[in-house]
């Protein structure tokens, strides 16, 4: 009879808000399992969305796997310190020099969007309370990579660093969950 009791207070999934200003969208935790867990983040890239320099967002996928380096525990909180590589991949705009710290209006982006494939690294925090099911989680990624677009003049295919990867490394990412 014990042993169902304690089955039963495993988490199976943990389903969250992600907020940055990189975009919003949907992240999927798994269950810790020993001292890591996936990650897998589904979200639309606001880059030049919302300064109104393009008229549709991009959309990116990363996945990571996150190792726990450090928890502390107290009564009924948890705090636990996470980091771990994975991957990402994109179609978004990248970016363009003397456009990225226009915040509100400014010229259009010139640059078509592409895809980018990236190694990425996350780090971060994660806080959950023991008496209810929400946890929060705060962290940065970084991401190294490539992105691939056509060339607006000569109809070929450009190939170069996926630059946004790198600036937006000190980005918060904050993530609002509810443990299943």
């Amino acid at each position: 009879m014990l042993a169902g009791v304690s089955a039963r207070a495993q988490e199976k999934a943990v389903f969250g808000l992600y907020n940055s200003p990189k975009g919003f969208g949907l992240t999927v935790h798994s269950p810790v399992n020993g001292s890591s867990f996936d990650s897998f983040c589904l979200h639309a890239d606001s880059f030049g969305f919302f300064s109104g320099r393009v008229s549709n967002p991009g959309v990116k996928f990363n996945y990571s796997r996150n190792f726990i380096l450090k928890e502390i525990r107290d009564d009924d909180l948890r705090l636990q310190f996470f980091a771990g590589p994975g991957v990402s991949a994109a179609y978004v705009y990248d970016y363009e020099t003397s456009r990225l710290f226009v915040l509100f209006g400014g010229d259009e982006l010139q640059k078509n969007m592409g895809l980018a494939a990236c190694l990425s690294c996350t780090a971060g925090t994660r806080l959950l309370f023991d008496d209810c099911r929400i946890s929060l989680d705060l962290s940065f990624r970084s991401e190294l990579g490539v992105h691939i677009r056509r060339d607006e003049v000569k109809s070929s295919m450009n190939l170069s660093w996926y630059i946004m990867g790198a600036l937006e490394t000190f980005y918060p990412e904050l993530t609002i969950f509810y443990r299943f």
